[in-house]
């Protein structure tokens, strides 16, 4: 910390700095002050665009809370109608009468299998019965066309 006397000796050089900053200071404050003024007045008239277009929104913002509540409630009604209408459609069916619908079915499926195997058999048998020439070309014609199977049974 310096000595009394040099702090006092400092602040005596200092002070006609201070004053012309004092006086400076005095003499633009009343611009200060109206440009202080000025700023508030724009942003008074700025904020008051707003205020229309808050009470837009407020309206704009009721009008959707009331059509979002409409729509929810048409949705919600279709949806129960839905329901209903399919809750009937299932109470419908006869699931008693399921079961041997599905062995028919079954055993329909496994009788044209059976039937294209045997017709398979039969045309192969017909098919050696033919001269060796014929034989031959049928099987090269036959491997060129004949479809690859991708179905796979589950046997």
């Amino acid at each position: 910390m310096a000595p009394d006397g040099e702090g006092l000796g400092s602040a005596l050089t200092k002070l006609p700095e201070r004053v012309a900053a004092l006086v400076e200071l005095i003499s633009t404050l009343d611009l200060r002050v109206r440009a202080a003024l000025d700023g508030l007045e724009e942003m008074r008239t700025t904020v008051t665009g707003f205020e229309s277009l808050g009470t837009e929104g407020d309206r704009l913002a009721a009008d959707l809370r009331a059509r979002i509540e409409t729509t929810d409630a048409r949705i919600n009604r279709d949806l129960d109608d839905l329901k209903a209408a399919l809750m009937a459609k299932i109470g419908e069916v006869d699931l008693a009468d399921i079961g041997p619908r599905f062995q028919r079915i079954e055993e329909a499926i496994l009788n044209i299998e059976i039937a294209t195997v045997n017709l398979d058999q039969n045309f192969e048998g017909a098919l050696e019965m033919l001269p060796n020439f014929m034989t031959r070309r049928v099987k090269e014609e036959g491997k060129k066309a004949a479809p690859t199977t991708t179905v796979d049974l589950g046997r």
